[in-house]
């Protein structure tokens, strides 16, 4: 963890209770009819998992990639340096044992759907594979500002709960990735399916597709 954020002790704490149960780190990518006329919408989250003993490797080989502290993938993709490291990062995340999972709502999918119900549905279906069938406890999602967003966030998660749709011991952290740079991973792999989908370029997700699990967030 790094930066002097008031979240670290709440997030040690987490990361203590959580033991060496495995934690997710969860980010996103999307495009909408607004931001993009004509063109096909969709919303994806991305989760990697990473197990607690791989997480102070992890982060110290991330920022010898990125040679800083800070990184945003999108940014990278506009240089060919900046390429070269996210390729290098891909490259570095397929070899280890982390798996990604996407949680991806199509056009179709959309339907009568805002860009913020679109993220609920991902987020949801994200939650319930997490937190069910790979036994989560904790994820940690990038927080949105401004705070109204967060909090949106925050309701959507507590519905999954209440509606039975995840465990109720179940914990989803919002930090920054200036808080917690396993959060690089995640922005990542959504970069790399954005390529894809966006624009029908596959280099970057062929790097990491064997280490790829999708989910069909339309689906019930």
């Amino acid at each position: 963890m790094v930066g002097q954020s008031p979240l670290v002790p709440l997030l040690k704490e987490a990361y203590l209770r959580n033991g060496e149960l495995p934690v997710a780190f969860i980010d996103e990518t999307s495009r909408s009819k607004d931001e993009h006329p004509g063109e096909k919408q969709f919303y994806v989250m991305s989760g990697v998992v990473v197990h607690p003993q791989d997480f102070e490797v992890l982060r110290e080989d991330l920022r010898d990639i990125a040679q800083s502290d800070y990184w945003h993938t999108t940014e990278n993709l506009s240089s060919a340096s900046g390429r070269e490291k996210v390729l290098e990062m891909l490259q570095y995340l397929a070899e280890g044992d982390e798996i990604s999972i996407i949680s991806h709502l199509g056009d179709s999918g959309f339907g009568e759907k805002n860009i913020e119900a679109a993220r609920e549905t991902t987020l949801t279906k994200l939650s319930q594979y997490l937190f069910n069938d790979l036994g989560i406890k904790l994820a940690l999602l990038e927080r949105r500002n401004p705070n109204a967003l967060m909090i949106r966030d925050e309701r959507t998660f507590t519905h999954a709960k209440k509606s039975g749709v995840v465990p109720r011991n179940s914990q989803i952290l919002q930090v920054s990735p200036s808080v917690e740079r396993l959060l690089w991973l995640p922005d990542l792999v959504a970069s790399a399916i954005r390529q894809e989908l966006a624009r029908g370029d596959r280099t970057y997700v062929n790097l990491i597709k064997e280490k790829v699990v999708y989910l069909d967030a339309s689906a019930s």
